[in-house]
């Protein structure tokens, strides 16, 4: 499956950039970078700050919303078939 990391990013954040910190959308970002090309991060804030928490919960909201696009594209390519 084909992942346009902005594409995702902006559907995602377009509406509501507001209501994350800009540390969550970083970890979301990276989460899905990683994820459709291998770019590893390391996480850029001390562990146990609330930046670090932040970025950590956008990763694990990424991981989320891959498996909802991969649930979907599995789902839609069942039906073509």
């Amino acid at each position: 499956m084909y992942i346009n990391v902005e594409q995702i990013t902006n559907d995602r954040f377009h509406a509501r950039a507001r209501q994350y910190s800009a540390e969550f959308q970083q970890g979301f970002r990276c989460m899905l970078l990683w994820h459709a090309h291998g770019v590893k991060t390391i996480t850029p804030y001390t562990l146990g700050t609330a930046q670090a928490d932040a970025f950590i919960a956008g990763c694990h909201d990424a991981k989320a919303t891959l498996q909802t696009l991969e649930q979907a594209h599995t789902q839609q390519a069942a039906r073509l078939h």
